[in-house]
């Protein structure tokens, strides 16, 4: 259509220039109108076509101006929440979702995308309280988990990568689970030096929530090894606790205390000795 009407100002305004030279008796050839037919019409293709630059670079000007004012808006909206060395910290997410950062972590995520896309970045520890809604993603870079609403925890430090499901269900996804590992209540799964492990977990939630571990009639070395979890030690037992079990609680922010109530009840005592932990028998 617009074409149509194009071509119809055109001829238009050539036959009222034909008319203008016909008028102030201007003899021209043939030859010489269809000259003056030719320039015409490409001066004004040159024009259109001018005129077409000019709208389609304005109108992108007008884009990228759009899409500056939206990527700097985004950009103010990234948080990062750090927690200290010695003390974790609770954080509510804009959806109302709740993540317990444990000690140095650090939870990063955009307040005004949260609504679009619910993705966190962690680096360290934490525990999500998730409500349902949209898919939830915790970025522990390699690793992602994802899930819909569930209680589950997160931790990705010193090369190590664990995933705890207290409730619900989460999926674990990266290049070493080919299809992604489906984890369900009371289930989590470690990746420790390229090797993936499935397990089964008791406790309702994190340990170091809790801050205390509650064990009955468990073997000793099932309890040491949770000891040195959370404390980042390595306990050598020298062949003691072999055939010992355990009942009892022992906290998760106080070592020595742990250890005098770990073993002592089995005349054990653990002594750091150039940066390891041995276990001695108390005479």
């Amino acid at each position: 259509m617009e074409k149509e009407q194009v071509t119809r100002m055109q001829n238009s305004d050539l036959k009222e220039l034909l008319e203008d030279v016909t008028l102030n008796e201007i003899h021209l050839s043939n030859e010489e109108r269809q000259e003056m037919t030719s320039t015409f019409l490409r001066f004004v293709r040159k024009k259109k076509r001018k005129t077409q630059k000019i709208r389609i670079w304005s109108a992108v000007a007008i884009c990228a101006c759009v899409v500056s004012a939206v990527l700097g808006w985004y950009s103010t909206g990234q948080l990062t929440v750090f927690s200290a060395e010695k003390e974790g910290v609770l954080v509510e997410l804009p959806d109302q979702s709740v993540a317990w950062l444990n000690r140095n972590t650090s939870l990063r995520y955009n307040r005004w995308g949260f609504r679009f896309f619910r993705e966190v970045k962690l680096k360290g520890e934490a525990y999500f309280d998730v409500r349902k809604g949209s898919r939830f993603v915790v970025n522990a870079d390699p690793y992602k988990v994802f899930v819909l609403g569930t209680r589950f925890s997160v931790s990705q430090k010193n090369g190590q990568f664990k995933a705890y499901c207290f409730q619900g269900k989460i999926k674990v996804e990266n290049g070493k689970l080919s299809c992604g590992q489906v984890l369900t209540a009371n289930q989590n799964i470690s990746v420790v030096l390229g090797k993936v492990s499935l397990n089964i977990q008791k406790e309702l939630e994190p340990v170091w929530i809790k801050k205390q571990c509650v064990y009955e009639n468990i073997p000793l070395n099932d309890v040491i090894k949770k000891l040195q979890e959370v404390y980042g030690i390595t306990v050598l037992c020298n062949g003691y606790c072999d055939s010992l079990r355990f009942t009892g609680i022992f906290p998760a922010d106080d070592l020595d205390l742990a250890m005098q109530l770990v073993f002592g009840p089995f005349n054990l005592e653990c002594k750091n000795v150039g940066g390891e932990w041995r276990l001695y028998r108390v005479e």
